[in-house]
């Protein structure tokens, strides 16, 4: 077995020091690219006077983009500078009818798309979700109490351990 030296320790560190500075470079390359990509169309629908032939490029750009990217912000900032919505089966993008003098290159330029949509860490609030339950439960217990016949299945063991872990939550709270 081979004993690692102060030297070896520092070496390795250097590496990924230079690493993680070439994956920051990298990053920052790939996003300006695809905003430099999503303002050529711009510019290429204004310059032309046409968007005929665009959609199907960028539906299969967003495509390609895949996994690392926020697609959702690559599409909302498709939808404020190209003018796309999604269409009836939400599968791609498809233009609005627009006027080439509604495209601005210039704002188009500045509005990064990284900058649209952040993406959310999930969450979730037990606490919240116990005493919604809790309502829930006790609203289906009320409307049993008015009508035996209704379409209500209570069971009342579970009902009684659910007004139990519900007085308990809202005592620590």
């Amino acid at each position: 077995m081979t004993k690692i030296t102060q030297e070896m320790t520092n070496a390795s560190l250097a590496k990924l020091k230079e690493d993680i500075k070439v994956a920051i470079q990298s990053a920052n390359t790939m996003r300006d690219k695809v905003q430099h990509a999503l303002v050529g169309c711009v510019s290429h629908w204004k310059l032309t006077g046409s968007n005929a032939g665009l959609a199907p490029i960028i539906n299969e750009f967003i495509k390609e983009l895949g996994q690392g990217v926020n697609l959702n912000a690559v599409k909302e900032w498709c939808e404020i500078h190209l003018h796309m919505i999604e269409d009836i089966e939400g599968k791609r993008l498809v233009f609005k009818a627009v006027k080439v003098e509604q495209l601005d290159t210039k704002k188009a330029n500045d509005c990064k798309w990284w900058t649209l949509k952040p993406q959310q860490v999930f969450s979730f609030d037990l606490k919240a979700a116990i005493l919604a339950l809790e309502k829930k439960a006790k609203k289906a217990q009320e409307e049993l109490e008015k009508d035996p016949e209704a379409d209500v299945q209570i069971d009342p063991a579970i009902y009684a351990q659910l007004m139990q872990l519900s007085n308990t939550v809202q005592a620590a709270a």
